[in-house]
């Protein structure tokens, strides 16, 4: 529908998401690459995010500088289209069109009627952009879980699923 869908609660008591020292190892294991995120923000806490590895020891040492963080995600291998559309109609038609042409898969939601859908590729490319149409490619990352700085509610995912439930090998593959 074009009406605002409810936010799934979860995360921390009086958060309303998960901080990154609590699934930022699980999300990891399930192939992103999870970055703190800045108080408030929408980007990194951390310098040289875009092209530092992600491995565990990594993860372990940024839960204990930004335990309460919020959680973006690297893109590269994960693909987000991003529709920055305030307009309920045209946000739905483009929304329908990406799934129509590209499958249907995980959508997060920060303000409404604002969304992103993540896929995947097997050769990361550049970001590429189409007006207010935005496909997050090598270099960039997206908010996953925290405080929409806007609305100042959590991010949420309407359909329940979330990068916590699935991994990225079962998200749709996309290529440039």
């Amino acid at each position: 529908t074009e009406d605002d869908p409810q936010a799934a609660g979860g995360g921390p008591k009086g958060m309303g998401y998960p901080s990154y020292s609590d699934v930022a190892l699980q999300l990891l294991e399930n192939g992103y690459g999870p970055l703190p995120l800045r108080p408030g923000e929408k980007r990194p806490a951390v310098e040289g995010w875009s092209s530092l590895p992600i491995d565990e020891e990594q993860v372990d040492r940024w839960a204990a500088m930004h335990p309460k963080a919020g959680i973006g995600l690297r893109t590269g291998y994960l693909v987000a289209v991003d529709i920055d559309i305030l307009d309920p109609g045209v946000a739905q038609e483009l929304g329908q069109i990406v799934e129509d042409r590209l499958g249907y898969t995980l959508m997060r939601v920060g303000r409404w009627p604002k969304r992103v859908y993540l896929f995947r590729t097997v050769t990361p490319f550049a970001k590429l952009q189409i007006g207010k149409l935005e496909i997050l490619g090598q270099g960039q990352q997206l908010v996953a879980f925290g405080i929409h700085p806007g609305t100042q509610k959590p991010y949420y995912w309407p359909s329940g699923d979330s990068p916590l439930d699935v991994p990225i090998d079962k998200l749709p593959i996309v290529d440039e």
